[in-house]
């Protein structure tokens, strides 16, 4: 009888350790910064369109925007801020290519919220170059007539 007990507070102490184990890496995984434009170098991206500028549609940004973008993305560090399934809407979407592969679509909500895949992020360092994106939708939207 006593084997059976302490057979099973082993067994309690082992489950107790393995979920205080998981729990301690999702902990690590959603508390480490991560980088919005993972996997591509600056360089390597070769083409990025733009949605959300009015009435532009949407738009392929010349070289020097794109470098421009891709080097602040590639910079700028994020956090996870909470999980945006089922929740919509942005600002400027990114599709970002690497030749003639999309490699990431990123959205951009804010100065300080994107969203990639199922999460929110806010910027640990850097920035989602928001003034720039504005500057380039007054560039690329059709001007109103007088």
């Amino acid at each position: 009888m006593a084997d059976l007990k302490a057979l099973k507070q082993k067994k309690l102490i082992r489950t107790a350790a393995v979920i205080l184990l998981l729990l301690t890496a999702v902990t690590v995984w959603w508390l480490i910064p991560v980088r919005p434009l993972r996997g591509c170098e600056p360089e390597e991206i070769t083409r990025i369109t733009a949605t959300g500028f009015p009435g532009a549609g949407t738009v392929t940004l010349d070289a020097e925007e794109t470098l421009r973008v891709a080097e602040n993305l590639y910079q700028c560090k994020a956090k996870r801020a909470g999980i945006s399934f089922g929740r919509m809407g942005w600002v400027y979407q990114l599709h970002i290519f690497k030749g003639d592969s999309l490699v990431r679509t990123f959205s951009v909500i804010g100065s300080d919220r994107a969203r990639d895949s199922m999460f929110f992020y806010k910027p640990a360092s850097g920035s989602y170059c928001i003034e720039y994106l504005n500057a380039l939708s007054e560039k690329y939207s059709p001007k109103a007539p007088k």
